[in-house]
């Protein structure tokens, strides 16, 4: 989410299972890296083509980097 000069990533995990992920990021212009709420894990790549989002979330759970 962008929110005029701020850019929040925000993940859910609906399942009871561990959930992980990877994502090509092209819209951000900054990585953001603070977890302000949940747990789990947040982990910026960068790529020849762009960057690499990887998260990995807890089941049942949510976080908020900024």
């Amino acid at each position: 989410r962008i929110l005029a000069d701020e850019e929040v990533v925000i993940a859910v995990n609906t399942d009871n299972k561990q959930a992980h992920a990877n994502f090509s990021v092209t819209e951000l212009e900054s990585q953001p890296k603070k977890l302000v709420y949940g747990s789990g894990r947040l982990a910026w790549h960068d790529t020849t083509e762009s960057e690499t989002l990887e998260i990995n979330l807890p089941g049942r759970s949510s976080m908020i980097f900024v």
